[in-house]
Parts: C-alpha cells; structure tokens; sequence
C-alpha cells in the first residue's frame, strides 16, 4: 500500500509536469531508484491509509479540473510512447488495479505452516 500512495505523489508529479511542460519524457517509476522511497516504506499502515486518502482526494481534485484543452497535453513515457492526459490517466488506474490485485492475493494466501 505504501508504493501505491507513494505513487499517488509521483503521478501528480507527473501530471503537473505534463502541463508545465511540452512532451516531457516521464521515465517508468521505480521505487528502488526514489530517494522518497525509504521514507514510505517506513510508515505504519494507518499512517499510509491517511497519506493515502489525501493525495487521492488532491489527485480528484486535480484531474477535475482540467480543460479540454489540458486533456489534449502529452506526457511521453519511456516504454509507451506519447500519451495524453487521459490515456495517462487511464495507465495509472491499471497500475493501480495490478497492484490492488496482488495486495488481495496476498491477503488471501494460505498461512505457511512454520512446523
């Protein structure tokens, strides 16, 4: 849950950039390379929840806003070329969903025996 808030703060990032700037190359996020990281990951789950709620509650509130004009914007992403705003959007909910995903598989896996 703390690579997805995390992230959160990243696609806002993003998001602010593509607008600031005209087809700015955004390379892929790794968590391993964010010197944000070791700060996330030593949050206790409660306080993820919390940072978690904010920054999608700012990220809404952001992406509500935006014109037609700054939805046509691109933001070129190393591996999948140029994408615009909701495309952007798009990409993010799926990382999301994966992400979601193994975080319920997880959840449910079977308790190892230690025997």
């Amino acid at each position: 849950m703390a690579h997805l808030a995390r992230y959160h703060e990243v696609f806002r990032e993003r998001l602010e950039r593509i607008l600031r700037e005209d087809g700015p190359q955004l390379a892929r996020y790794r968590a391993e390379d964010d010197p944000e990281w070791p700060k996330w990951a030593a949050m206790t789950a409660s306080q993820i929840m919390q940072k978690l709620q904010q920054l999608r509650s700012e990220l809404i509130g952001l992406v509500q806003q935006l014109s037609a004009r700054e939805l046509a914007r691109i933001g070129i992403h190393s591996r999948f070329g140029a994408m615009n705003m909701p495309l952007w959007i798009e990409f993010f909910l799926l990382h999301e969903a994966h992400h979601l995903y193994v975080v319920m598989q997880r959840v449910r896996e079977p308790e190892v025996s230690l025997k």
